[in-house]
């Protein structure tokens, strides 16, 4: 199956890419569609999704096809777009 990744923040930086098309296995889940995007991108990359090198504890809100995704063991599906958001924090003193 094909799903589109978009980035933002720090990701375009890591992959020098704002989106790119990814081929994975039916019923691939948002944690390994991650690990295949860190394999291409490398350690910068799945620094920024996993705590202690395993715990998947992303700084990213996901958004799967306009809407917040946080069921990151269920399976994605077939021309799905994964919005990878940076978080911000701000405000003033």
């Amino acid at each position: 199956m094909q799903i589109m990744v978009r980035y933002s923040g720090p990701l375009i930086q890591i992959t020098r890419r704002r989106r790119e098309a990814v081929v994975l296995p039916e019923q691939a889940t948002l944690v390994e569609l991650i690990r295949h995007l860190g394999r291409t991108h490398g350690q910068p990359f799945l620094r920024l999704f996993f705590r202690d090198g395993s715990r998947f504890e992303p700084e990213f809100v996901v958004i799967r096809n306009g809407a917040v995704f946080e069921d990151y063991q269920g399976a994605l599906c077939d021309q799905d777009e994964i919005a990878l958001v940076a978080l911000f924090a701000g405000g003033s003193a």
